[in-house]
C-alpha cells in the first residue's frame, strides 16, 4: 500500500469516529438531519459538494410505481367524471324523486348488462379495474409515506 492510500484510510477511520460521535450528540434523525444539512449540503465549497454527491445516492424515480399511480388516478378521474354527467342527466329531464333516479339508472344498465356486450366483461373489467385502484393507491400511500420521511416528518419511537 503506497504511503497516500495509508493517509486516506487513516482520515475516514477519523471521519467514521467523527460520525460515531455525530449520532451519539445527536439522537434524534430530524436534529441530525439539520445538523448534516447544515454542514454540508449548504455548504459552497466544492469538494464537500463532491463527497456529499458521492456518499449520498441521487433518488431514482420509480417510473413503474408512477405509471401505475398515473393509470389508477386517470381510471379513477374517469370514473368519477361519467358518474358526474351521468348523475346530472337525471336531473336535466326533471326525475324529482329518488325512485325514479333509481328506476332511470335501473333502465339505462339493465340491457346492457343482461344480454349485451358487457355481459361478459363485466367481471373482468370489474376485477381489473379494482385492482388497478388499489395498486394505484398503495404505491401512492408508500410514496406519501417516503415524502414525510424524508421531510422530518416521522414519529420517533424512544427505541430509535
Amino acid at each position: 500500500m503506497s504511503r497516500d492510500e495509508d493517509s486516506g484510510e487513516v482520515l475516514a477511520s477519523k471521519l467514521l469516529m467523527d460520525i460515531k460521535a455525530l449520532t451519539i450528540l445527536y439522537p434524534s434523525d430530524v436534529a441530525l438531519k439539520g445538523i448534516l444539512a447544515k454542514s454540508f449540503v449548504d455548504d459552497s465549497d466544492d469538494d464537500v459538494r463532491r463527497l456529499t454527491r458521492v456518499i449520498v445516492p441521487e433518488r431514482r424515480e420509480d417510473t413503474r410505481g408512477s405509471a401505475l399511480i398515473a393509470a389508477s388516478e386517470i381510471l379513477l378521474a374517469s370514473f368519477l367524471a361519467i358518474l358526474g354527467i351521468g348523475s346530472l342527466i337525471p336531473s336535466m329531464i326533471g326525475l324529482g324523486s329518488p325512485r325514479q333516479l333509481v328506476d332511470y339508472f335501473a333502465g339505462q344498465l339493465a340491457p346492457s348488462f343482461g344480454t349485451g356486450p358487457l355481459a361478459v366483461a363485466a367481471p373482468i373489467v370489474d376485477l381489473a379495474f379494482s385492482f388497478l385502484l388499489v395498486v394505484g393507491a398503495l404505491l401512492l400511500l408508500r410514496r406519501a409515506a417516503l415524502e414525510l420521511k424524508e421531510a422530518g416528518l416521522v414519529v420517533e419511537t424512544s427505541g430509535s
